[in-house]
């Protein structure tokens, strides 16, 4: 009978000391009050091993770090850019990762994905990088500029995924032949003369392109200011940008004019105003750990660039960037959804 009255006593006491550890003390009056509640939030990423695949798993990882007791954040494996913009409108993902171009076409109902019906509570929130138009010939082609590839066969990516590529030049007023298959068999193609140019969208040095200048002598096309205003009013998303100087061998010492398209965090518009602004503030807090993630953030992740991205962003990520003293671009056609 002892022997029971010790262990009911020995678990009264253990009940008592559970219950305590689940409260904290209101430092007001004494009483005792619940943890705070931690809030979950889910991320759309994309398939793994894609660069958006690793820099969402990447920041929710960092997230759970630095908001350990406030946030949890569950990095979902999706389809991608567009796939995370549907997930945002029916409110199954709170943030993403997305591009000007899926954004594009959510908001105007203008892609097949989105079967007529628009999207609009996607927010881009930070900046991840800008990929831009990169065209490259070999260098002893007698190829000069972009005008030079009329009638010619360029290379625009593998059947379907190179959709875009191949109607980027003819938008402008270029006609070509365009050449579809995987960037390694167009990339040989290019090194033996069955085909006379390549066109693809990178963000940095495209490896593709660095492992060609390593045995060829390869010249990278520059766009024209008027090329670039015509991609722009074909393709609202894109931008002007500029492949900086020292990406390649063949651009040593000067810098390449093209257009971009930008990549970049999303969220719904349905978070508020400062859970936004506090986690786009601890992003940028963050830039060291972020590139460690992935180091093709190293130029995107930079407040220097959201003065050039004409999107809709959300109101907590525009408080951050206007107490950081950063103008805000005027808002692209078929952007504002306001």
């Amino acid at each position: 009978m002892k022997k029971i009255l010790c262990l009911i006593m020995a678990l009264v006491m253990v009940a008592s000391l559970v219950a305590c550890g689940s409260k904290t003390e209101n430092p007001d009056d004494g009483s005792e009050q619940a943890p705070p509640e931690i809030v979950s939030y889910s991320v759309g990423c994309s398939a793994s091993g894609g660069a958006y695949n690793i820099v969402s798993t990447g920041w929710c990882t960092l997230m759970n770090q630095v908001f350990p007791d406030k946030y949890s954040f569950t990095a979902e494996t999706t389809g991608g850019a567009s796939a995370n913009t549907a997930l945002i409108e029916t409110g199954e993902c709170m943030f993403g990762v997305g591009g000007a171009g899926s954004t594009f076409e959510a908001y105007n109902a203008s892609a097949e994905w989105t079967q007529g019906q628009k999207m609009l509570k996607s927010r881009a929130m930070w900046p991840m990088y800008a990929m831009s138009l990169t065209c490259f010939c070999m260098a002893d082609s007698g190829i000069n500029s972009l005008d030079d590839l009329a009638g010619k066969t360029v290379a625009c990516g593998s059947q379907g995924s190179g959709s875009l590529l191949s109607d980027i030049l003819p938008a402008i007023g270029i006609d070509i032949k365009v050449h579809n298959d995987t960037w390694a068999n167009s990339v040989a193609a290019l090194k033996d003369g069955t085909i006379d140019a390549v066109i693809t969208m990178a963000a940095g040095a495209w490896p593709s392109l660095v492992e060609t200048e390593a045995t060829h002598e390869v010249k990278v096309l520059s766009f024209t200011d008027e090329q670039c205003e015509k991609v722009m009013e074909a393709y609202p998303y894109f931008v002007k940008s500029t492949i900086p100087a020292g990406t390649y061998k063949c651009n040593a010492n000067e810098d390449i004019q093209s257009c971009a398209q930008w990549a970049y965090a999303i969220c719904s518009e349905d978070l508020s105003a400062d859970v936004v602004y506090e986690l786009t503030k601890a992003t940028f807090e963050h830039y060291d750990d972020m590139t460690a993630v992935y180091a093709g953030l190293g130029d995107g992740l930079k407040l220097e660039n959201i003065p050039q991205m004409p999107f809709l962003f959300h109101e907590g990520a525009i408080k951050y960037y206007e107490e950081n003293g950063v103008k805000m671009a005027d808002i692209a056609a078929g952007f504002d959804v306001k």
